[in-house]
């Protein structure tokens, strides 16, 4: 999975993708991710930018660097769209004539501390696949040099990703790697808590910083039918925690509301089909925290009348 990690200044809410933007400050960062070139060859990048946003635009500088090939740029653009302009590039030390090209940040996600979003590069040139942005507040972790907090936050999304890749790929099941993921959920709220959510805050939702990752744990629950039901709830509870579903969670997600809601139906009639009452307890419990009281009610009856 590619990646862009990037430190921000903002206190935006939450809200539609076209509603957010970085609002006015300083933003400083790192930028990584994995780079697929014209000729199919695959290649990773490393670097940093600055920016100011004012005005309702920004503007700054971004670079980073391959294995012989170093690249600059612009960061420019409106403060709900950050496009990263190239300007210039140096391959094996030549300079390499009339660059152009780039790309802009579709902003997901916005919370008083931080961004997130996605990479979508000019079409005809050198790019990433599934981008994925990450933004942060510049002064959010309380410390000048914010590195420590991007490593340490760089190593558990790929640690969550590498055993969501398992788990897509069949290679492990849910029950083996569950215990890696809860304990993966854990270590997040311990670094995000590192963060100062104090300015501009208000009552606005959480989100875990494994977040993206979680979303697609739920995607291979949605497609395993056979999944047992107490792990149905656990990992449905993993997405209440990581701010997914339930009442804290983010706006604007009701297609996941919506699938996790089936889900819960289809399992609960499973359940009572089988006379599975440990199972209707383990679904009435989840039904109950996210709000569903209905299904919650229907889980109960089944299992007075079973």
């Amino acid at each position: 999975m590619a990646a862009v990690a990037l430190v921000a200044s903002t206190t935006g809410a939450a809200a539609q993708s076209d509603e957010l933007r970085a609002v006015e400050g300083e933003w400083v960062g790192a930028i990584s991710f994995i780079g697929v070139g014209l000729t199919g060859n695959t290649y990773e990048t490393a670097g940093d930018f600055a920016f100011v946003s004012a005005g309702g635009s920004l503007e700054g500088t971004f670079q980073w660097s391959t294995v012989g090939t170093q690249i600059a740029g612009a960061v420019t653009g409106p403060d709900t769209r950050p496009r990263f302009e190239l300007t210039s590039v140096i391959s094996n030390g030549t300079p390499i004539p009339d660059v152009r090209g780039g790309g802009e940040v579709e902003l997901l996600v916005a919370t008083c501390e931080r961004l997130e979003g996605t990479g979508r590069p000019d079409p005809g040139i050198p790019v990433s696949q599934d981008v994925e942005w990450w933004a942060l507040r510049r002064d959010a972790t309380g410390a000048a040099d914010p590195g420590a907090f991007f490593d340490a936050l760089g190593t558990l999304q790929a640690e969550v990703g590498l055993t969501i890749d398992d788990l897509e790929s069949g290679r492990v099941i849910l029950t083996a790697a569950f215990a890696d993921l809860e304990a993966a959920i854990a270590d997040a709220e311990r670094i995000g808590a590192q963060l100062d959510r104090t300015e501009g805050c208000g009552l606005e939702f959480y989100r875990s910083l494994v977040a993206a990752q979680v979303r697609r744990l739920l995607d291979v629950l949605f497609a395993d039918s056979d999944i047992p039901a107490h792990r149905v709830s656990l990992v449905l509870g993993m997405a209440v925690r990581a701010g997914l579903l339930g009442s804290g969670a983010e706006g604007g997600n009701p297609d996941l509301e919506a699938a996790a809601r089936t889900l819960l139906e289809q399992r609960i009639a499973d359940a009572s089909d089988e006379n599975d009452a440990t199972g209707l307890t383990y679904l009435a419990l989840i039904a109950e925290d996210l709000g569903y009281d209905d299904l919650a009610a229907q889980a109960q009856t089944a299992m007075e009348a079973g």
